[in-house]
This record gives structure tokens, C-alpha cells and sequence, in this order.
């Protein structure tokens, strides 16, 4: 008889814990999903104000776009790269990434390998990926069809990303735990009336 009651008092703790960490795990996923589309918007928002602040005077560009984009452009983050209409390389401000040519205008994420010091050496080592949102577009007038490309490096907000789901799995087994406590703590509960009247049955 002991060995059911602590049979059901098991199965009702699991019942609790288990619903209690589904709970937990999804609003940690919501919570993550949440963020993620927040810093989403914000890099998108940082790229087109970057793309704004050029388009204001693009006649500037023609001629002393090095000077005029060491001025406007003060993000570290943000990596620059003016294209003449053959696809070459005019001018790159904060060499971050190694990103090709493209004609396709937008806004578009992406996965880059870094450029670190290896990958100019014969050092064959592992490449980190990191994610980059990338916004093109073209500078109209003058006689130059220039395309810019901004880059926006992920990195600071993908790091945030991880240590924010590393302390939310730590906060899912604090509850795990809790809840499991508290739900032998309730299986007591609901069976303390069955083992006062069993051991009044057994008194009879």
C-alpha cells in the first residue's frame, strides 16, 4: 500500500513539473523570438538612417565621398563599400567583411566568414561565421552610378542573444526544481485524507 501511494505520489509530481516546465519553455522560445525580432528592427532602423543621412547631399559623393562618409558614418559596426558601375571597389570604410558584389538592391541578412589574420596566411584554420545584415541601394545623380553596400555587424547582438537563452535555460531548471518540490508537496496534500482513511480502515 505504501509503495502505490508513493507510486501516485510520483506520477502527480511529474504531471506538475513536467506542465510546469512546458510553461517555462515556452515563454523562454516567446521571449527569445521576442528579442530577436526587436534587434531586427533596430539594426534595420541603424542601416536606413545611415542610408538617409548619404542620400541627403548624394551630389557630394561624385568627388569627396572619403572625406564626406569619414564624417557622417561613425558606427563601428557598420561596414561601407562603394562600387563603380563595373562591380570594383571605389572605397571601403571599416573593413569588417569580405562581402561580394551583388546588383541587388535592399535590405537582406546574411551569413559571412570573418576576415581574421589567418585567412591572409597558410594557417588552414577553422572560419567563424557571423550574421550580417547588409542594405544596398544606388546613389542617384551625377555621372558615377555608384552602388553603396552598408554592412551591419551582428555579433554584439547574437552574443546578447545566447547569454540571454544561457540564463533562461539556468532560470527553466531553477523552476524544474522548484516546481518538482512543490509538487511533492501538493501529492502530500491531496494524499494526506487516503492515508488518514486507510489507516482508520486498518484500525477497524
Amino acid at each position: 500500500m505504501c509503495r502505490s501511494r508513493f507510486s501516485i505520489s510520483i506520477k502527480i509530481t511529474l504531471s506538475i513539473s513536467i506542465s510546469f516546465l512546458l510553461i517555462l519553455v515556452a515563454i523562454s522560445l516567446l521571449i527569445l523570438h521576442s528579442i530577436n525580432i526587436f534587434l531586427n528592427r533596430e539594426v534595420a532602423k541603424s542601416l536606413t538612417l545611415t542610408r538617409n543621412v548619404i542620400l541627403e547631399n548624394p551630389g557630394e559623393f561624385n568627388s569627396d565621398f572619403k572625406e564626406n562618409l569619414e564624417e557622417i558614418v561613425t558606427d563601428p559596426q557598420q561596414q561601407i563599400t562603394i562600387f563603380n558601375e563595373n562591380g570594383e571597389e571605389v572605397y571601403t570604410k571599416n573593413q569588417l567583411f569580405q562581402i561580394p558584389f551583388s546588383k541587388d538592391e535592399g535590405l537582406v541578412e546574411s551569413q559571412i566568414e570573418d576576415q581574421t589574420d589567418d585567412d591572409r596566411g597558410d594557417n588552414d584554420s577553422e572560419k567563424s561565421v557571423s550574421r550580417v545584415m547588409i542594405l544596398r541601394f544606388r546613389l542617384p545623380g551625377g555621372a558615377k552610378p555608384y552602388l553603396m553596400q552598408i554592412v551591419q555587424d551582428m555579433n554584439p547582438e547574437d552574443n546578447f542573444l545566447r547569454i540571454l537563452c544561457n540564463l533562461l535555460i539556468i532560470a527553466d531548471l531553477i523552476g524544474m526544481t522548484v516546481s518538482f518540490l512543490f509538487g511533492m508537496y501538493m501529492s502530500r496534500r491531496i494524499l494526506s485524507p487516503v492515508n488518514k482513511l486507510t489507516k482508520a480502515a486498518r484500525s477497524i
